[in-house]
């Protein structure tokens, strides 16, 4: 009689199988977390400060804008002819970023055409409303952005 060898405790078949549907469900969890964390959106908690020291008031001349970002958010932060402004950088018609135009002194949508005044009012384009104000203020000759 001639000794056999033990049988694995799992055959090789049943592992290969176990492995493969391990690297499959990895792959799908890795794939949907980014998805799931973009529809839920951050917590209230995770917004960030509530107040942004953005620059001394005399780096941004009348006229001019500059970009920054406010409580996780994207904000256009404008000196224009009734002093400071600050609004959501998102396009109200399908949340593109939009641009200050330096040229025609008004807020521009790239994407689908959509215009703004300084204030961030609507003046044309396919857009749904208004521009979010965002609170700014001069304090300490900084611009200050929120509380």
């Amino acid at each position: 009689m001639t000794p056999t060898a033990p049988e694995p405790a799992l055959p090789r078949r049943d592992f290969l199988d176990r492995l493969f549907a391990g690297s499959v469900a990895a792959t799908l969890a890795g794939g949907l977390a980014p998805v799931a964390a973009y529809l839920w959106g951050p917590e209230e908690g995770d917004l960030g400060p509530t107040r942004l020291e953005l620059c001394p008031a005399h780096q941004l001349p009348r006229g001019k804008a500059r970009m920054a970002v406010y409580r996780g958010r994207p904000i256009l932060v404008l000196h224009g002819p009734d002093g400071l402004v600050a609004v959501s950088a998102i396009c109200t018609h399908l949340g593109c970023l939009v641009r200050w135009s330096d040229k025609d002194g008004e807020i521009r949508c790239p994407c689908h055409g959509g215009r703004f005044d300084a204030a961030g009012k609507v003046l044309g384009g396919p857009v749904a409303g208004p521009l979010a104000p965002v609170p700014v203020r001069e304090e300490g000759g900084l611009i200050v952005i929120g509380g």
